[in-house]
């Protein structure tokens, strides 16, 4: 393996937004990677791949240096690191074209398309799962809703609609099913009553319009936390040499809401600080839930990447279910951090050391990084 080299270079993608420039929210965790890899900042190009013009080589952008961003131009770099999200159709055909464009000359992208398409395809992934007898969430297409019989057949009475690229938790439903009546929530909990299945079908029809983005997922018996639901975030990153996990914390949601979201007003916490809620309501112990917790998630990481080849990172989504424990009900090709700050904030305020969650948004930043280096030094 050579030394790396000054033709080392990442581009990051992502989408220009004028509420905080030049990337919106993702500009403080674009600033806390270059601060993290402060001796790399000059290889580290940040665009927007809607600027790019279809045919050329170059394409604007930006660095960060010395804790400024500047305006700069670059050959599209071969290594490439896609934070890049779509706002509407027109974004996401634009969008589709660059990768297309950067699958055709060959580029290395740092988590392959094959493997975020099938983390964003909620179905595919959770078969995938299953087919590996990874511990999961029975999940279906939005299609099999259809069936009157439907509940019955994957014997449940309550399920969740949910659509494929929500975020803060918006547009999903859940659907309680009893002896005389359906109820149907909102993502806030506001209640529906129907008589009959057709009638919620019909209803159904009318609020959601794009039938294909939507799917269902069966529900699972857990506990709340203080009345509200939880899931928690489990970040495995890949040095390179081996894929760790860099990070746990658990998400809550607001009371009687339906997700845990952050961005809906969720909090965070780390794991330990729940380790009498996690005795007394599910009966573990907090340091085998934890070692149950990174089993799961790094062998779903060893059969990912022997489907995918090697990648950078994935942040898994972990319910506990009271009959069976630990399952992954989603996997992100493009997990944040902030949850991080959140849990340091979090012990900050009831006067608890937080500098092992400030370390862990500072590590989690720069692995990226650490892993284009990687692949750089050992394509040389």
């Amino acid at each position: 393996m050579k030394d790396s080299s000054l033709d080392f270079k990442i581009g990051i993608m992502s989408v220009v937004h004028e509420g905080r420039p030049p990337f919106g929210m993702q500009t403080y965790f674009f600033e806390d990677m270059v601060k993290s890899m402060k001796k790399w900042e000059k290889n580290l190009f940040f665009f927007s791949p809607l600027t790019w013009s279809e045919g050329n080589p170059m394409i604007p952008g930006f660095q960060f240096i010395n804790g400024v961003w500047v305006q700069a131009n670059s050959t599209i770099p071969n290594l490439i690191y896609d934070r890049a999200f779509s706002s509407s159709v027109k974004q996401k055909h634009a969008l589709n074209a660059f990768r297309n464009h950067l699958a055709i000359t060959d580029k290395t992208l740092l988590n392959p398309f094959a493997l975020a398409n099938l983390l964003n395809d909620k179905v595919k992934f959770h078969s995938f799962l299953q087919e590996k007898s990874i511990a999961t969430i029975g999940t279906y297409p939005y299609s099999c809703i259809k069936d009157p019989l439907f509940l019955d057949s994957i014997h449940t009475s309550q399920l969740y609609i949910k659509p494929t690229f929500g975020s803060k938790g918006k547009g999903i439903y859940r659907l309680d099913e009893k002896s005389d009546s359906l109820t149907l929530y909102d993502n806030l909990g506001k209640p529906r009553e129907f008589s009959t299945y057709d009638e919620v079908l019909d209803y159904l029809d009318t609020i959601i319009v794009d039938k294909e983005g939507y799917f269902v997922q069966k529900a699972v018996q857990t506990a709340l936390i203080d009345g509200a639901p939880f899931d928690i975030r489990v970040l495995v990153q890949n040095y390179g040499d081996k894929y760790e996990v860099t990070g746990k914390a658990v998400r809550i949601g607001k009371s009687a809401s339906m997700t845990s979201n952050l961005n809906s007003g969720g909090s965070a916490m780390p794991l330990s600080e729940l380790k009498d809620f996690f005795e007394i309501e599910y009966g573990y112990k907090i340091q085998r839930l934890d070692e149950q917790i990174e089993q799961l998630v790094l062998e779903s990481t060893h059969f990912l990447e022997k489907e995918f080849g090697a990648f950078c990172e994935i942040g898994f989504d972990i319910l506990i279910s009271k009959k069976t424990g630990p399952l992954i009900i989603e996997g992100n090709a493009k997990p944040s951090r902030w949850v991080f700050v959140k849990i340091a904030d979090y012990l900050s305020s009831i006067g608890k050391d937080n500098q092992y969650f400030l370390e862990r948004r500072k590590e989690t930043v720069s692995v990226p990084v650490k892993y284009g280096l990687f692949l750089h030094n050992n394509s040389l």
